[in-house]
């Protein structure tokens, strides 16, 4: 009865969506550690574990992690250098974890770029060990967290990407913030 009095009404939240050369995801865009992680997961312990999984192949394959040579261009400026992993958010989370950086607006028509100069147990506790919500700014300068509208990214290799938990898409790419483009039905103005 309410979804029938809210269409009727027309009550709806608009949300960015992000877009990587011609493809949309919803929630991030990875390369590197992220990638890895995914594709290294035990698919027995996938189905035994859940979620757990994911944990157990992260704190597996940090250890082993390369970095790589990038090149990102954020809304007209460049800067280069060696990472580990490069994760370009629209969303909160990453799998189940709140991310530090995490918004209040989900329609503010900008990216959250996050790139990880040095893996380590330290570094994914900073990350990922964050819970209160609000501006954020790393401690440590082996992380350097960005907003922008517009992102491309070059390897001196090519990468495969995660996105939204599929691999499929390679570096070079460019991501940019469709802004205000997911439409939802809410019962709230």
């Amino acid at each position: 009865m309410e979804a029938a009095r809210d269409l009727m009404l027309g009550h709806t939240h608009e949300l960015d969506i992000g877009k990587v050369n011609d493809r949309v995801f919803t929630n991030f865009f990875g390369i590197g550690l992220i990638t890895d992680t995914s594709e290294n997961i035990n698919s027995e312990l996938k189905g035994t574990l859940g979620r757990l999984s994911y944990f157990i192949s992260t704190l597996q394959t940090v250890r082993t992690t390369e970095p790589f040579r990038y090149g990102v261009e954020l809304d007209g400026h460049t800067r280069t250098g060696d990472a580990v992993m490069i994760y370009i958010s629209n969303g909160r989370s990453l799998g189940t974890q709140t991310l530090p950086f995490s918004r209040e607006s989900l329609h503010d028509g900008l990216l959250d770029v996050l790139i990880i100069k040095e893996a380590g147990i330290p570094l994914l506790k900073e990350l990922l060990g964050r819970k209160v919500q609000g501006e954020w700014k790393p401690d440590n300068d082996r992380i350097e967290y960005v907003q922008a509208a517009s992102v491309r990214l070059t390897t001196d290799h090519p990468m495969r990407a995660d996105t939204d938990g599929e691999v499929y898409i390679e570096v070079p790419a460019a991501i940019t913030i469709m802004p205000r483009a997911l439409r939802f039905l809410t019962g709230f103005k």
